[in-house]
């Protein structure tokens, strides 16, 4: 079971985190900006542990056109649909641009 979080508070009544939330807070921070979502984030909650090892372990390789399963799978997949309708959008938009609609 992970540990709690144990904050301090300054005489301000400031928090103060030690090194390894300050780390943690980073990698989430570091996944979110990757295009992970929240919901993806939380469906892993019990393993946020793993956040505080050095160096992180790795969440597994995705080779270009092999299947991906877990998180990181379903988010590529998720980005490689929007990818695909964005360009859909694009090449639309283009064509009615040049009149060849």
């Amino acid at each position: 079971m992970p540990k709690h979080v144990v904050t301090f508070r300054t005489a301000s009544g400031q928090r103060e985190y030690g090194p390894g939330e300050i780390a943690r807070v980073r990698v989430i921070r570091d996944l979110l900006a990757l295009g992970l979502t929240i919901e993806d984030l939380r469906s892993c909650a019990g393993r946020r542990h793993l956040l505080a090892q050095d160096p992180l372990p790795r969440c597994g390789s995705v080779e270009p056109g092999a299947p991906a399963s877990g998180i990181v799978g379903r988010r590529l997949a998720a980005l490689d649909a929007e990818i695909d309708r964005l360009a859909g959008l694009r090449g639309n938009l283009a064509r009615r641009a040049s009149g060849d609609d």
